[in-house]
């Protein structure tokens, strides 16, 4: 499927992009180019695939463990200012 360069200069009037003409011919390109892959993806039968055959339904991540967190202190030790046990920060909204 080929991506004319006046299809790639209304999609980008519509997203309010900017681009030049090396730019349009560039995307052009690469949209027919996504486009023709797709078309190799809709001709593939995928009717003995399970939905999912690519996932995993294992979560490699660990257990949550308690353990003691830092101190007040501790965490204000290299603060670059801290007032009353808080963070001090400047202020940027009246």
């Amino acid at each position: 499927m080929e991506i004319s360069k006046d299809e790639v200069q209304h999609v980008a009037s519509l997203a309010r992009l900017g681009i030049d003409e090396s730019e349009i011919e560039l995307f052009s390109a690469q949209l027919s180019h996504i486009l023709t892959y797709f078309d190799t993806l809709k001709d593939m039968d995928t009717q003995a695939q399970s939905a999912l055959s690519s996932g995993s339904l294992h979560h490699p991540l660990r257990e949550d463990q308690v353990v003691p967190s830092l101190s007040r202190e501790r965490a204000l030790m290299n603060a670059p200012e801290a007032d009353g046990g808080h963070f001090q920060v400047p202020k940027i909204m009246d």
